[in-house]
């Protein structure tokens, strides 16, 4: 009697710590879904999906129509546009250059810009550019940040590669610069003799076994491809990447980016080379005076030194540096991974937030097919998720 006594106790002890875990658990999830669902109904949302690292435990979650005309739900095969948390991948080409000894940092990009080119743009760096320390505008005078292969853009891009001048002087203002990136991109693939989304799928898609993502989508995977909705609720065409590609062209399916997420969070599963670039884009060059922002290549990184630090990560405004703001050079730059990693990125009819705290190996996605002004409060959003999950 005695005996069974025991086994009945040790039985109910290990049903409660089960249910008492799953209701953690289910209480997370319960949280999440709730938060998503209530952020879609405020901002009138059709589609979007999260994914959720938790100490390198990855749970997605999906939620309403890809494509509400046809009643299509999301799903893993999903495809959004990302905006630009494209530059992050813009920038880890950058840092794949300079790990494999190609160039370096501080190169003049003047050798592989079209001819003629003008002399300002000549002597920006590969840093300045990168880092948003080039002065260069936030997009070029009269040339879309999407601007297509039609002749008119073709030549308005040549003419702002001849005639564009920086608005400030170098290193001294952080300006935000679609077409700085948009530059890079087209310098990068220059370099390579290549085109830039054949570029970025050879050596970061197809590595990191991203089969249906990239600038431009197969014709095989269109089926996948959300609808896209703008601020006034109209659907948005897709459109080719263009000129500026690497500034926000990027397109990637949910199951894609939890690769994604897992790479920037440094997985020992990605390949050498490609880690080491990731690792490198996401280390600090310069800092925001009067903020604890500080700009990697395409990345932003918040130090999370105190609790302030955390509390303001979730109630700044979602771009801060659309405007000039002074930045210094940081001395030492080395790689935070106590640090708040992460990028926004927005297009014509999308949204979406990609952050982690690589000490904690926990990070946050969260891709929503439609865009509205205030993008702030997604990346609220996520990053109250973020720092729950890490927890």
């Amino acid at each position: 009697m005695q005996l069974n006594f025991k086994i009945l106790f040790f039985i109910f002890i290990c049903l409660l710590i089960s249910v008492t875990g799953n209701s953690a658990s289910n209480y997370s999830d319960q949280r999440i879904t709730q938060t998503m669902k209530q952020f879609m109904k405020n901002h009138h949302v059709h589609g979007g999906a999260v994914i959720i690292s938790r100490h390198g435990k990855m749970k997605t979650y999906l939620f309403g129509e890809a494509v509400p005309g046809r009643h299509i739900p999301v799903t893993e095969n999903t495809i959004f546009e990302l905006g630009s948390i494209t530059k992050t991948f813009t920038g880890t080409l950058l840092a794949e250059n300079v790990v494999l000894g190609k160039l370096n940092l501080t190169d003049s990009i003047q050798r592989y810009l079209d001819k003629p080119h003008s002399t300002a743009l000549g002597k920006m760096t590969y840093l300045n550019i990168a880092t948003h320390s080039s002065g260069l505008p936030f997009n070029a005078y009269n040339l879309p940040y999407n601007a297509s292969f039609s002749s008119t853009h073709r030549l308005r891009f040549h003419h702002a590669i001849k005639n564009q001048r920086a608005h400030y002087r170098m290193e001294t203002q952080m300006l935000y610069s679609n077409f700085g990136y948009g530059l890079l991109g087209h310098v990068l693939a220059n370099k390579s003799n290549t085109t830039l989304p054949v570029l970025i799928k050879r050596n970061i898609l197809t590595p990191l076994n991203m089969t249906t993502s990239g600038l431009d989508i197969h014709p095989e995977y269109h089926k996948y491809l959300a609808q896209g909705f703008n601020a006034q609720g109209k659907p948005v065409p897709y459109q080719q990447s263009g000129l500026l590609g690497g500034a926000w062209a990027m397109r990637a399916s949910v199951k894609d980016m939890r690769s994604y997420l897992r790479a920037a969070l440094g997985s020992s599963t990605t390949p050498p080379t490609l880690h080491r670039a990731i690792r490198l884009s996401q280390v600090p060059h310069y800092a925001l005076v009067g903020d604890s922002m500080q700009l990697g290549l395409g990345w932003v990184i918040t130090p999370l030194n105190n609790k302030n630090s955390a509390r303001q990560i979730v109630r700044r405004p979602e771009h801060y540096h659309f405007v000039p703001v002074r930045g210094i050079k940081i001395k030492n730059p080395h790689f935070n991974s106590r640090a708040l990693i992460g990028k926004t990125g927005a297009t014509d009819g999308f949204r979406a937030y990609i952050a982690m705290i690589p000490e904690k190996n926990t990070g946050v996605v969260i891709m929503i097919n439609q865009f509205f002004h205030a993008g702030f409060s997604l990346t609220s959003m996520a990053n109250k998720m973020l720092l729950d999950a890490s927890v």
